[in-house]
């Protein structure tokens, strides 16, 4: 099995340019937003539950005990 390490040594010998990714970036999650917003996604089948900021706390508490709930949305209005 060959390493899948990459080594400084070739990249600077090569003139080559790394550029590692971490998932997404703030342009995804903007555009993720945005879908949301003109309801481009379905989310029912994602989100259990909708709360609001005073339900909030104990939807968490009902979250750290197992359970039915995929994903608890917070609602700010």
């Amino acid at each position: 099995m060959v390493s899948d390490r990459p080594e400084p040594a070739t990249a600077v010998v090569k003139e080559v340019e790394i550029i590692f990714c971490f998932c997404y970036d703030h342009v995804d999650f903007q555009m993720t937003l945005e879908m949301l917003d003109q309801e481009r996604i379905d989310v029912k089948g994602l989100v259990t539950e909708s709360v609001g900021f005073k339900q909030f706390p104990e939807a968490l508490e009902r979250l750290k005990q197992p359970c039915d709930q995929i994903k608890v949305m917070l609602k700010p209005h």
